[in-house]
């Protein structure tokens, strides 16, 4: 079958994170009719081999995750020209399918083919949208070769070498006193920890804290903030949650404790210090401030190691060799999130040698983890044909 159809027939098997059962069972069938055994480890990661006919050449890994946005529900396929998506009851799963289909066609191609090569190793993980737990109980003593290309970009021709590292942060409020909203209000020892919170908020960074002609460097996030009177409400889990919350909060006391959740992501470990110094600092002097009345705390943890660029740059260059020689436009990059290429950059293989991971943009994939997602044909087909030069232009 062709690329077309081999990710029609992946996208229609739902997959959602950690139930990914029946995508896992589709794969090692198709790589068994190629005459591959695919390998699968206590966690459900898939690995996959193909043996180099001449040992000279260097291996390449490929890597795709196999769980996407979405439930159990039937993924219905539609088509509208040279773009596929779904009758828009949910996601398609392009992310992460498209790569999936990309890397066993490269096995295919290079399995039938009678050209010399090096090894070709594949990964494909399980819970990369939700807790990239796939990935982080990946054995990595199974590879041998280095360089890795992680098919999970959305734009076809990126060819991104470094990725922001993640943080979590989280800020938290106590006042001493509560108190009656209307009794108590004219005492100013009773404090608010809505108000101290709002402060608090305002005073610190928001938003992108450095930058450079290349784009975002560091940047700090508010996700959610949540205060006052609503322990006790228990609103039903419908769309309208937050209403229903605020609706049903108490607003007649004075509140003694608020949170807000940050994420801060960068890509330089010295801008992340002078922030974090920052966000230290104007919750020190707001501590002075609100002395013997409220205390302010902040918790901040990282959640993902930085992707740093390799002085390794052999896989760029023959990502821009291979692109021009299909006439494929392409653009190398950074880029301020995270990917599984964060993990491969901070590990090493069987023989303690650290591996160089690129993430690759094979396909163009718009309106991603929505049910209007949809994928142009055209770009998954390019793009497979460019993973397949990559890894020609490798074993010259």
């Amino acid at each position: 079958m062709n690329i077309e159809e081999l990710f029609i027939e992946l996208a229609k098997i739902p997959s959602p994170s950690l139930r990914e059962d029946n995508v896992i069972e589709y794969i090692k069938s198709y790589c068994a009719t190629l005459g591959l055994s695919a390998k699968q480890d206590e966690y459900g990661n898939i690995y996959l081999k193909l043996e180099a006919t001449d040992k000279t050449k260097k291996p390449l890994i490929l890597s795709a995750h196999m769980d996407v946005v979405g439930g159990d529900e039937a993924v219905n396929i539609a088509k509208e020209g040279d773009i596929i998506k779904t009758d828009g009851t949910r996601t398609l799963g392009a992310d992460n399918k498209a790569g999936i289909a990309s890397i066993l066609k490269l096995f295919e191609v290079v399995k039938n083919s009678n050209t010399s090569h090096g090894t070709l190793e594949a990964l494909f993980t399980r819970d990369e949208e939700v807790g990239m737990t796939g990935i982080n109980h990946a054995n990595f003593e199974e590879f041998e070769g280095e360089y890795v290309l992680v098919l999970d970009s959305d734009s076809l021709g990126n060819i991104e070498f470094a990725g922001a590292d993640y943080t979590k942060m989280l800020l938290e409020v106590e006042t001493l006193k509560g108190g009656h909203s209307g009794n108590d209000i004219w005492d100013k020892s009773r404090l608010n920890a809505i108000n101290v919170i709002a402060e608090t908020i305002c005073a610190l960074p928001s938003g992108v804290w450095a930058s450079d002609e290349a784009g975002t460097i560091t940047s700090l996030n508010a996700g959610a903030i949540i205060g006052g009177a609503i322990e006790k409400v228990t609103p039903s889990a419908d769309k309208n949650f937050t209403k229903e919350l605020i609706q049903e909060a108490r607003d007649n006391i004075i509140n003694t404790y608020a949170c807000a959740k940050y994420s801060i992501r960068s890509s330089s470990n010295e801008h992340k210090r002078t922030l974090i110094e920052k966000i230290e600092s104007t919750v020190a002097e707001l501590n002075k401030k609100y002395e013997g009345l409220a205390n302010i705390k902040v918790d901040i943890k990282n959640h993902m190691p930085m992707f740093e660029k390799a002085d390794d740059e052999t896989m760029i260059n023959i990502a821009r060799i291979a692109a021009e020689k299909i006439n494929l436009p392409y653009k190398v990059q950074t880029f301020h999130a995270g990917a599984e290429t964060h993990i491969w950059a901070n590990k090493t293989n069987r023989l303690g040698n650290k591996f160089k991971p690129l993430l690759l943009g094979g396909a163009d994939i718009k309106n991603m983890h929505s049910s209007k997602e949809t994928l142009d044909v055209k770009s998954l087909e390019k793009g497979a044909e460019w993973v397949q030069e990559i890894f020609w232009e490798l074993n010259k």
